[in-house]
């Protein structure tokens, strides 16, 4: 038995399928190669001695994660090792961080979270003493020794950090998210806790 074409619901069917393909079609504008240039070229700047040089690798580096969400987990990867790096973790001083640290927490708090696509941020072990990150999304980040004495953490999602042996002593957390955080030997003394949700 055939069964008549009914040419409007061909022709509707027809217009979705081209609509999907335009609409592909214009999500696939990223120039990839132009993208890659722009990263390469920002990295090289994080490499620099000049710290104005590398702060603005790192604006660089934020603007390829507008330009291509898809190399965010690839950015956010290279600021932490840079943080990690540059914090260092030992004889940590009391004062604040440094530009260039303090511009690569910048990117990280501006960051949408959504394109991040599961990446560990880590920066274990980071001197961030006394560093402004305030709203920074760090969910499921490894912070583990890291030292945030003094830290603007005010209203930071930390939920499911890895905080072990973290000082947080007069940090404060005012207003911050850290469900199913791990605080186990962190140093809270001193620390503003008013408002914090850890369930």
């Amino acid at each position: 038995m055939r069964f008549p074409i009914r040419w409007p619901v061909v022709i509707v069917v027809g217009v979705a399928l081209a609509t999907i393909g335009l609409v592909g079609g214009y999500w696939d504008q990223i120039d990839h190669a132009a993208v890659n240039a722009r990263h390469t070229a920002a990295l090289k700047d994080l490499g620099a001695n000049d710290v104005e040089a590398r702060i603005r690798g790192m604006n660089e580096l934020e603007q390829v994660t507008k330009a291509s969400p898809g190399d965010q987990p690839a950015v956010v990867t290279e600021l932490a090792a840079f943080i990690r790096s540059a914090a260092g973790s030992a004889d940590c001083p009391d004062r604040p961080v440094s530009r260039d640290v303090q511009a690569a927490l910048g990117v990280l708090n501006r960051r949408p979270s959504a394109p991040d696509i599961g990446t560990v941020i880590d920066l274990h072990g980071a001197c961030l003493r006394n560093a402004q990150m305030i709203r920074i999304e760090l969910v499921q980040a490894n912070l583990s020794g890291a030292n945030l004495r003094g830290a603007d953490l005010s209203w930071a999602v930390l939920d499911g950090a890895d905080l072990r042996g973290a000082d947080l002593a007069g940090a404060d957390l005012s207003h911050a998210h850290a469900v199913a955080a791990d605080l186990t030997s962190a140093d809270l003394d001193g620390a503003r806790t008013e408002g914090l949700h850890r369930a």
